[in-house]
């Protein structure tokens, strides 16, 4: 999403540099001593009591014992052997992992996007050069397996200049990106990723001859979704559906007069409505925040303005995000007196079946500059923002605010520690209204990849860094969640040459590895739990 440009001089270069282009032993290591034991590979004889009901009950319990111990395994069956996979030592969590190299190419990668699924699985994207071109790549991560093979998602060609990507991944890890590309015009594309099958095929979402750019694309736990873009002063939307695929692009809005800046944003609830937001010029010198919602029964309605106040000019910087309710919650930032100097963080809220409420300032109404508004909505209704804040002399921070359904806005917090320099805030969240920030922040002549968690319950903790490595420059961080509160990150950082693609994962508890065992059952290819009895004591 585009920003507001520098207002507050400070070289925005060593920020946000995504401004130039628009996540074998029993119990307790013993074995049973009751009774006789035979170690044949895999079976135990028990001894069990001598009246017919004591045995039956200690029959159940013995396979209830053993049915919860055989749960907590991975098995792998293989002709002649049987492989357990037994909790061995445990990571230690919760908190950042390894820092890791998505790609090796020897041009320059950045702007990086990433979506991530319910179980923890991601697809990151980005734009790298091959020297004559900038072509899409990505790379996927398995929980329990890691990041894969960098692929190139674009078509290629001759000539071909591709631009802003964009991802979006459902409830089951199938992905939609999409972005702009030069072929004969600036055109819109995406690209399908389906689990198991991989990348599909390249599609046109649109085709025309003036020139599209910017796509912006949300989705649902279903695998349906919208893209919006913008071409010329107009803004236009196509939607994906499972089973059917792209259908025809419309128009969401055309200005009568005046125009609209690259402040697009779009976000889709749990039945595939969506909304688009977007600030635009009304040919009088004010820039206004619009809405407009698409129906899955009847497409999209009507365009609302969110606020039309003239003395608060230039609404910038607009997000937008969704429910699985059918709520939304739109923010952004503009100037919050008519000298045209500090601007604040304002919001309005979709309610579902009440429409938008009137917007509301939501960050500090005084002396300070807030800009980079993001927000992020849990399954409850309930919704985090955070922005950066620079005080007007000397320090800037990362703030945040919650909102909590049934309840409103609550008070500002501090989310990172006052700083020299903070800025390109992004968050995430889970269904339980957990979240993860990150930001960068420049300190100490550097620039680095900073985060911070709130827990449900407990607000938010102690900032922390991402990446540890003290040579190099840190950019355009974004972020991902699951459904668990583990998160994935990306950047793109400066190896002193060319940039390229890290990332890092967040665990929020402690996760046991496994280690193998192979257990021989005489050539048996299914494992058997068999409880033998006495017969002798059992029948007397």
């Amino acid at each position: 999403m585009a920003k507001s440009p520098n207002i507050i001089g400070i070289d925005e270069e060593r920020m946000c540099s995504r401004e130039k282009h628009t996540r074998g032993r029993l119990i307790d290591g013993k074995r049973p001593t009751t009774g006789n034991r035979r170690t044949n590979g895999a079976m135990f004889r028990l001894r069990m009591a001598r009246s017919p009901v004591m045995a039956r009950k200690a029959k159940l319990a013995a396979v209830a014992i053993a049915f919860l111990f055989l749960s907590t395994l991975a098995i792998v069956i293989v002709p002649g052997r049987v492989s357990l996979k037994l909790p061995a030592e445990t990571l230690a969590g919760p908190g950042w992992g390894t820092s890791a190299l998505l790609e090796t190419g020897s041009l320059t990668a950045e702007y990086p996007e990433v979506a991530v699924d319910g179980a923890g699985n991601a697809i990151a994207i980005w734009i790298q050069s091959n020297g004559t071109d900038d072509r899409i790549w990505s790379n996927r991560y398995e929980v329990g397996v890691g990041w894969g093979n960098p692929e190139i998602v674009d078509a290629g060609g001759s000539s071909i200049y591709s631009d802003a990507p964009q991802i979006a991944m459902d409830g089951s890890g199938n992905a939609i990106a999409v972005w702009s590309q030069y072929y004969h015009s600036q055109n819109i594309f995406s690209r399908r990723y389906v689990v198991g099958s991989g990348w599909g095929t390249v599609e046109h979402v649109e085709e025309n001859i003036y020139g599209s750019y910017s796509p912006r694309v949300a989705m649902n736990s279903e695998g349906a979704a919208v893209v919006v873009w913008e071409m010329g002063v107009e803004i236009w939307s196509n939607r994906y559906e499972v089973g059917t695929g792209w259908g025809s692009p419309e128009r969401v809005h055309r200005p009568v007069s005046g125009s609209h800046g690259p402040y697009v944003g779009v976000a889709m609830d749990g039945e595939g409505n969506a909304f688009c937001v977007w600030s635009q010029y009304d040919g009088s010198n004010y820039e206004n925040v619009s809405a407009r919602r698409y129906d899955v029964v009847s497409g999209w309605g009507t365009t609302q303005l969110l606020e039309t106040d003239d003395l608060l000019d230039r609404a910038w910087g607009v997000d937008v995000a969704a429910d699985s309710l059918g709520n939304a919650v739109a923010i952004w930032d503009q100037y919050n007196n008519s000298d045209y100097e500090h601007r604040s963080i304002f919001t309005s809220r979709y309610a579902f079946g009440s429409g938008w409420e009137p917007a509301q300032l939501l960050g500090a109404n005084d002396s300070s500059s807030e800009s980079y508004p993001q927000v992020a909505m849990d399954d409850g209704g309930n919704a985090t923002a955070i922005w950066s804040r620079y005080d007007g002399a000397t320090s800037s921070n990362i703030s945040a605010s919650r909102y909590v359904a049934g309840s409103g806005w609550g008070a500002i917090e501090l989310v990172s520690e006052n700083v020299e320099w903070c800025e390109c805030p992004q968050i995430a969240i889970d269904g339980a209204g957990n979240a993860v920030a990150v930001w960068c922040q420049w300190q100490n002549s550097r620039n680095d990849i900073w985060s911070n968690h709130y827990v449900m319950g407990s607000g938010w903790g102690t900032p922390v860094l991402v990446e540890t490595e003290d040579s190099a420059n840190f950019y355009d961080p974004r972020v991902g969640v699951d459904n668990l509160g583990n998160a994935i990150a990306v950047w793109h950082q400066s190896d002193g040459a060319v940039d390229h693609i890290w990332s890092n994962r967040y665990e929020t508890s402690v996760i046991p590895e496994f280690q193998e065992v192979i257990m021989p059952l005489m050539g048996i290819a299914t494992v058997f739990l068999v409880c033998f009895f006495d017969r002798r004591r059992r029948n007397p």
